[in-house]
Parts: structure tokens; sequence; C-alpha cells
């Protein structure tokens, strides 16, 4: 999967990063973000997932400081009802 390496440099600009061996929670990069800039400026932001596997968080962090964080319904039913 090539995702990080196509969205990385577009989220937070031309920068090294590296996907994580461990879980971090809160969000690595906030203060570089795209999400923060467009907050500065009075959007409203969010993160929208199409997948139910979590590798964004393993190069961003768990918690992206983002107003709204949306993903698959199927993968909410497989969390929280083992469907």
């Amino acid at each position: 999967e090539y995702s990080a390496h196509n969205l990385m440099p577009m989220w937070f600009g031309d920068m090294p990063y590296k996907m994580l061996k461990q879980t971090v929670y809160g969000d690595l990069f906030n203060d570089l973000s795209i999400w923060k800039w467009l907050r500065d400026r009075g959007f409203v932001t969010g993160f929208v997932m199409e997948s139910c596997n979590d590798d964004y968080s393993r190069y961003i962090g768990r918690n992206p400081e983002v107003d709204h964080i949306v993903q698959n319904f199927l993968c909410a039913a497989l969390r929280y009802n083992d469907f």
C-alpha cells in the first residue's frame, strides 16, 4: 500500500516521515498539518478513511486534531458488535 507515501507530503509538506512500530496516541504532526492550517483560518476539518485498517495512525498518531473523523459503517459494526 502506497497511500501514505502519496498523502503524507500533501498533509504535512516536504518532511521526513516513517511508519511507527508502536501505537502513538495524539496528533504527531498537528503543528505542520494542513488541517491545523485550515482550522486556524476558520474551516471545519475532517479526516475520512475508506478502510478498516489503521495504517495512517501508524504514521500520524491515533487522534488527529480534526473536527470530524468518518470511517466506513461496516468498520464501526465490526469494532462495536463483532459483525
